[in-house]
């Protein structure tokens, strides 16, 4: 993948209590990557409307001032457009950072033909940017989970500041209410603040599922829920739902860890890690 869409670096308030830039930035560079891209090819199909999912895999942290390069693709498979994949590397170092893989509706991706001027990949290049913890699919309302217990974590609004020029949402909006809502997520689960600080230890998320929803206007109010769907060792999974005037906005689905900021390497779930399990299920009253 050749084909760089951008060239940026990261900024110290882009990173977070961890010391890394915060998910929300990453997002928001790829945001911008893949607006480029559709911008510099004909790609009139590849829209927010009809986009269903943005898939993002962390693989290394990214610090203040570390350098950001962006190559973007056409993924092929079977000689046919099966989504646009997004590789983020430190250009200083030439390690891979970040992935995402953006899927559409197949009604729009089958107008597109496998152009030679426009760059691409075949699916088997891809392995890095496939999900793990995580399914590729979007999430639809019916399997949305609402039989679980579904803990308020974020409210607020949504401001012009947040929004496109063509009126979208921004991705780094929808994924600023996912991290401003986690640290009331743990606590939820059983992990207070005081716990983590006296350990040294911070909240992490190695992997981030965006599902595109509603549409909404500069001034909606936003509320967010949070499930627990599943606790390993580890690692958990949560699912965060976006809804603004009884609408889904965006569901986001996380695969998140707790991290040794001394060592920078994930430690196993403590014993209060219980409730996560409790509240996982737990049926909805």
């Amino acid at each position: 993948m050749r084909h760089i869409t951008l060239l940026t670096s990261v900024n110290t308030w882009e990173c977070d209590e961890n010391a890394h830039m915060n998910v929300q930035f990453y997002f928001a560079k790829f945001d911008d990557a893949n607006r480029i891209f559709c911008d510099q090819f004909p790609l009139p199909a590849l829209t927010r409307e009809n986009q269903l999912t943005r898939h993002v895999r962390y693989h290394r942290e990214a610090g203040a001032a570390a350098m950001i390069e962006i190559h973007s693709a056409l993924v092929l498979q079977d000689g046919r457009v099966a989504a646009v994949c997004h590789f983020m590397t430190n250009a200083a170092e030439n390690t891979l950072m970040a992935t995402a893989l953006d899927t559409y509706q197949a009604e729009a991706l089958g107008t597109i033909s496998a152009d030679p001027d426009i760059p691409s990949v075949a699916w088997s290049e891809i392995t890095d940017a496939l999900p793990r913890g995580l399914t590729l699919s979007p999430v639809r309302q019916f399997d949305a989970g609402s039989e679980r217990y579904q803990t308020p974590t974020y409210q607020g609004i949504f401001h012009p500041r947040d929004f496109a020029a063509d009126g979208d949402l921004l991705d780094r909006a929808y994924v600023s209410c996912f991290t401003d809502g986690a640290p009331h997520s743990w606590l939820a689960g059983g992990i207070t603040p005081e716990f983590l600080n006296h350990n040294n230890f911070g909240r992490v998320a190695v992997e981030l599922k965006l599902t595109y929803g509603a549409r909404v206007k500069p001034g909606a109010m936003v509320s967010m829920t949070t499930a627990f769907q599943q606790v390993g060792n580890t690692t958990f999974t949560v699912r965060h739902t976006l809804t603004s005037n009884g609408e889904v906005v965006g569901y986001g689905d996380l695969v998140s860890l707790m991290m040794d900021l001394n060592l920078r390497k994930a430690v196993a779930l403590p014993a209060e890690a219980e409730r996560m399990k409790q509240l996982a299920v737990i049926p909805k009253s």
